[in-house]
């Protein structure tokens, strides 16, 4: 009996997961709390610690989950990008349920859903529904595969039972059995303009799930995607959860300036600009960036007056970062830092060496340039204008 007692306790015991987080070091014990903005761990023998998820780059479990995951029989990608690997699809009065076995599932309106697959696909099928999914088409596709390839008509999706699809063609309602059918694409007029997705989860059957709002219960994760889909995952069923946000420094500058208050001799500017110019994941003194007793091994150190423009090159959502003066300086130090996204002001306000780390969120949709600008702050002098922005990430 105390033997049975002994290993229903080991069983019940919480997995423990270990964070990477973005200076290279790891963290691991059990999940306490899960949010947006933190991740608190239980990390024996050190105790509960906070873990901000602006340093986190990933959280996976620390040894190999035996949580049995039903394999997947049928692929939905929703219109924020997450990819559900589940085992049904239905649809009834315009909500789609979606099963992953276990018992658990979640209901979203088909306006969430872009396409659902029904087949596994060798390499030409999956090619030619690549190409399916690149039409701008004017109303819904069924696809049907006939022997190596498939084909599509347009119509209008009803329900969706595990037996027949629902199809209005010309008018016409026609019920189309499901193993004829190689997949669905549902049209969707305008995109709805959707939060960013704060992480991405992986779980054991190969989902991946954009993440727009999470927290933990019970041993349970609960997500929202941008989408608006709900769903409770067990932590047993997850693999990893990755923060997918780029750092401002993985970029190289466009431009960087650096001027002096006073007009200099050339070869004299020179010499200043070598010792005061922006530094990119380093301090303006030797080693890392420190504000409030804190190392950062990414962010930029820029000295008044210093300028660095980024062309971002890809789309981004989201920027983050943390601004003050650098530790080996304060209290002294006073600047002005500005943010520019093209050529709009997103970000201006004095920061001086008695502040307290300032953070920093601004929407930076459809920006294909950040500029930053570090100028003399009201004290009117130089001394101690050491800037740190420290954890620039941009988020898709």
């Amino acid at each position: 009996m105390v033997w049975s007692l002994v290993t229903l306790a080991l069983f019940a015991a919480p997995p423990e997961f270990q964070l990477g987080l973005a200076d290279g070091t790891q963290v691991r014990g059990t999940l306490e709390a899960v949010s947006a903005d933190v991740v608190v761990v239980n990390a024996a023998p050190a105790g509960r610690r906070e873990v901000p998820t602006s340093q986190l780059l990933s959280v996976a479990p620390a040894a190999a989950s035996e949580y049995f995951v039903e394999a997947a029989t049928v692929w939905i990608d929703l219109i924020d990008g997450t990819q559900f690997w589940a085992v049904s699809y239905t649809v009834a009065d315009g909500k789609a349920t979606i099963s992953f076995g276990r018992d658990l599932s979640l209901e979203v309106p088909v306006a969430a859903v872009r396409s659902v697959r029904f087949k596994e696909q060798p390499e030409a099928i999956a090619k030619q529904w690549q190409q399916v999914l690149k039409q701008t088409p004017k109303a819904d596709l069924i696809v049907i595969r006939e022997e190596s390839a498939i084909d599509y008509l347009e119509g209008l999706f009803g329900d969706v039972t595990p037996e027949v699809v629902q199809f209005q063609l010309d008018g016409e309602t026609i019920p189309v059995k499901r193993p004829k059918v190689e997949g669905l694409v549902y049209f969707h007029a305008a995109r709805p303009t959707l939060p960013p997705g704060l992480a991405t989860i992986v779980d054991r059957a190969g989902s991946r799930i954009q993440v727009a709002g999470m927290s933990l219960a019970d041993g349970k994760l609960k997500l929202e995607t941008p989408a608006g889909a709900k769903l409770t995952l067990p932590l047993e069923r997850v693999n990893s959860l990755i923060y997918p946000a780029r750092y401002l420094t993985d970029f190289a500058p466009e431009q960087v300036l650096f001027e002096t208050r006073v007009r200099e001799p050339r070869v004299v500017a020179d010499v200043i600009a070598k010792r005061y110019g922006p530094r990119f994941d380093k301090a303006l003194e030797a080693g890392p960036l420190r504000l409030a007793g804190r190392e950062y091994h990414k962010g930029v150190a820029l000295h008044s007056r210093s300028t660095v423009t980024w062309l971002l090159g890809e789309p981004f959502v989201k920027f983050t970062a943390v601004a003050g003066i650098d530790d080996r300086v304060r209290p002294h130090g006073a600047v002005k830092l500005t943010i520019h996204g093209d050529d709009r002001v997103l970000f201006e306000q004095e920061i001086q060496g008695t502040d307290p780390p300032l953070p920093i969120a601004l929407d930076v949709t459809g920006v294909a340039r950040l500029k930053v600008t570090v100028d003399f702050g009201a004290d009117g002098v130089e001394t101690g204008d050491y800037l740190n922005l420290c954890d620039a990430r941009l988020y898709k």
